[in-house]
């Protein structure tokens, strides 16, 4: 490592992060030996402990890792290992410049087969090959292959790429070649359609200048911190196109650098020499994914930033910005700040967002239900229970709802109602049930609420009585609920964020009819107290415990009620943004309007139902249902008792052509 003259950045350690940091890994080798338990000395040591590595990772915030593809050979292992953990790696597939040489010895054969292995990846149901590459130059390496062997490897892949026109951005590596490197990407950018990263950068700050002109982002790891000049590059990286790795198991962190801005830094795992190899500790001297917090502290340390400001933009950046890279987002999905903007509507609008083949989508964010997310869901089911989330449909009877018919249910004995068939009946019963779908447990469709200002429902749905009395699915153009049945309905992972109980424990001061708005502090502060991690794909329900205070209806109960003020999430465009990007397939509440209630208007002042801004944002602009007034006390007691919160839903509404709300018909399964 050569000599560092620290004097030229700020001498303070970042404070630690102010709250809880998601980190993506954008490049560990999951295939390198060390991760076998050999090393330099070709002696094996221990048993292969990849697996525990991403372990450590996920408990220090890691929650994606990509694994990099440096030839053919490593496919199948990353293939294993994103089977095994489907939710927190994804892969790339390409040619290393190390491997370069296979590329020439193989020729269009080689060629041929990279080609189908690409295709078989981006064919599966779900996924989960993020980019292209390990590919470009690294001129230190020419014992591995020579200048020429690399340069012919690296643009016989863009141009296969450019051929496919994949959907992917490309992973890129340039070592000491950087006028070579340059010379041969710059007549494909215009046909990247995701452009690329270019991973574990070393180079000068004017040479990551022109990489990021090029329209290419900048990936750093321990290896950017062993130069003078590399760490002035660092410092300057514009936060729009940084990412952050470990390069695990080689970039180790060290230096005066890591001493200085990881002062602050969370204590590491233990960690055992080789010899002395233990699966619940790290290997000394080998690096791996846990240690993303310090690349973090360091690279805001140099720039003289908080450690929470780098470590979001670089989340951002590699999962959902459009100007970088997207790693890891693989449906395509932006986030809320990133959502294509729609004429006529506020920021935040997905609508198109799910369209496909020239047909608009009708079920929003039910599309988050993958095959893949369905399976993981059933890994949920262990101890063969399962409980109704469905409140009786009478009630809310008692509560006398003007404009909402109650409840009513008549008998029928099948030998008087029928006494006009030309046939003797024998004793027997009927029932008829005549109800407002809105008094007890139901979802909302995506029409039950209008963006109030254009009167359009999702996805510039505009309905009206004609259009939603319908008598055939097939023919309804409305995102009604019927069109649920024709994928399925729902069956996911359900996760409960308790908040009564919560609030109880805590000693807040809480009432599901005190309008209490529930903030996204408050649910992330729930859910990490529950040890809940929320997954792309979940069911979220909230409990405030408003059908137990209706059931139990003491006198100071009733008060509160007749207030009409009403315990909920807190409806504001950061509950809104929190929602979409965490990529959940729908939400419920025990509460009667899901939001709290009177709304605030954007100057605080109380608003009406016009104001409900999470009906607006959730079933009018993302597509995301919404369920109300379900019965959660039987499923709160379970999940604090086996102290697990998350769990198998499944829900199919009424099949009902044009059904604007149902009974959710909900099932919690254990």
């Amino acid at each position: 490592m050569s000599t560092i003259d620290l004097s030229a950045f700020p001498a303070a350690a970042p404070a630690a992060p102010s709250s809880e940091i998601r980190y993506a890994d954008v490049a560990v080798t999951a295939t390198a030996k060390e991760f076998k338990g050999i090393y330099r000395d070709d002696k094996q040591y221990h048993e292969p402990d990849f697996i525990n590595t991403l372990d450590r990772a996920k408990d220090a915030g890691v929650s994606k890792v990509l694994l990099t593809g440096m030839s053919l050979g490593d496919v199948p292992y990353n293939e294993s290992i994103v089977k095994l953990r489907p939710a927190q790696c994804y892969y790339t597939i390409g040619v290393h410049p190390y491997h370069a040489s296979e590329l020439d010895a193989g020729g269009q054969a080689y060629l041929d087969e990279l080609e189908q292995k690409v295709k078989n990846a981006l064919a599966q149901d779900t996924p989960h090959l993020a980019a292209f590459g390990e590919l470009g130059l690294d001129y230190d390496r020419e014992q591995h292959a020579s200048k020429e062997v690399q340069k012919k490897a690296f643009k016989a892949q863009l141009d296969l790429f450019v051929k496919n026109n994949w959907d992917l951005p490309l992973f890129l590596h340039c070592r000491n070649a950087f006028d070579d490197f340059v010379e041969i990407i710059s007549p494909y950018m215009d046909k990247l359609p995701r452009g690329g990263l270019v991973h574990s950068f070393v180079g000068s700050t004017s040479q990551m200048e022109k990489l990021v002109s090029l329209g290419l982002g900048i990936s750093v790891n321990g290896f950017s911190f062993q130069s003078q000049e590399s760490l002035e590059m660092v410092s300057k990286i514009p936060l729009d196109a940084l990412q952050l790795e470990t390069d695990a198991p080689w970039g180790e962190l060290k230096g005066d650098v890591v001493k200085r801005y990881c002062e602050n830094a969370r204590p590491l795992p233990a960690s055992k020499k080789r010899d002395k190899w233990d699966a619940r500790c790290m290997v000394k001297e080998r690096n791996e994914s846990c240690y993303m917090e310090r690349v973090a502290l360091v690279v805001a340390g140099l720039k003289g930033v908080g450690v929470d400001e780098v470590a979001e933009a670089a989340w951002r950046n590699s999962l959902h910005s459009p100007t970088t890279t997207m790693v890891f987002n693989m449906s395509s999905v932006p986030d809320f700040d990133y959502l294509p903007k729609v004429e006529g509507m506020p920021k935040g609008c997905a609508w198109g967002i799910f369209d496909r083949d020239g047909k608009k989508d009708q079920v929003g964010t039910l599309n988050f239900l993958t095959p893949e997310v369905v399976r993981n869901a059933a890994l949920e089911v262990k101890d063969g229970v399962s409980i109704s989330l469905n409140w009786p449909l009478n009630a809310m009877n008692k509560l006398n709802i003007p404009g909402r018919l109650a409840a009513q249910h008549k008998i029928l004995y099948i030998p008087e109602s029928m006494a006009a068939m030309p046939f003797e009946q024998g004793k027997s019963w009927d029932d008829e049930l005549s109800f407002n779908t809105q008094c007890s447990s139901q979802w909302d469709s995506l029409c039950h609420f209008q963006h109030q200002d254009s009167g359009l429902a999702y996805n510039g749905a505009n309905p009206d009585k004609e259009a939603l009395s319908i008598d055939s699915t097939d023919s309804n153009k409305m995102p009604t609920l019927d069109h649920w049945h024709s994928r399925g309905c729902i069956a996911g992972r359900g996760v409960l964020i308790d908040y009564a109980s919560y609030a109880e424990e805590k000693g807040i001061e809480f009432h599901a009819f005190d309008g209490n708005r529930i903030s996204v502090e408050d649910l992330e502060a729930c859910a990490a107290h529950q040890k809940v991690e929320f997954q792309p794909g979940d069911i979220l329900i909230v409990r405030t415990g408003a059908t137990e205070v209706v059931d139990n209806m003491n006198p100071a109960d009733l008060g509160k009620m007749a207030a009409m003020k009403l315990t909920g999430l807190h409806g504001c465009e950061e509950t809104a943004r929190w929602l979409w990007n965490k990529r959940f397939a729908a939400a419920a509440s025990d509460s009667n309007s899901f939001e709290a209630y009177p709304p605030l208007k954007p100057d605080g002042s109380i608003g009406g139902m016009k104001d409900l801004v999470l009906h607006m944002y959730c079933l009018n602009m993302f597509g995301m249902s919404i369920g109300e007034l379900w019965d959660l006390k039987e499923l709160a007691r379970y999940c604090k008792e086996k102290k697990r919160y998350s769990f198998m839903i499944t829900s199919a509404p009424l099949n009902q052509p044009g059904l604007i709300g149902s009974p959710p018909n909900a099932l919690a399964i254990f």
